[in-house]
């Protein structure tokens, strides 16, 4: 799912996007399996901005037709230096 963002133009995905990237029949799948990692991630650094919205730890959201999913630069940042891409 992250390299799904990663990859996005302008690191921008929507959760239907995102389901689509990664072979789930919906947007539900992809909220719910997004947050688990951001979840995860934010345990990992003790981090945990939005406890509703979980994978805020690893994306900004913007509201235009649909939320917008918006890589946090610092997460693309971390995959530019530990994945050969």
């Amino acid at each position: 799912m992250l390299l799904a963002n990663y990859r996005a133009p302008n690191q921008t995905l929507t959760a239907t996007m995102m389901a689509k990237a990664v072979g789930y029949d919906n947007y539900n799948a992809a909220n719910l399996h997004y947050g688990i990692l951001g979840g995860l991630v934010g345990e990992k650094l003790g981090w945990n901005p939005l406890p509703e919205f979980k994978v805020n730890v690893l994306v900004d959201f913007k509201k235009d037709k649909e939320l917008l999913w918006i890589l946090k630069p610092v997460v693309a940042e971390a995959i530019n230096q530990h994945c050969r891409l």
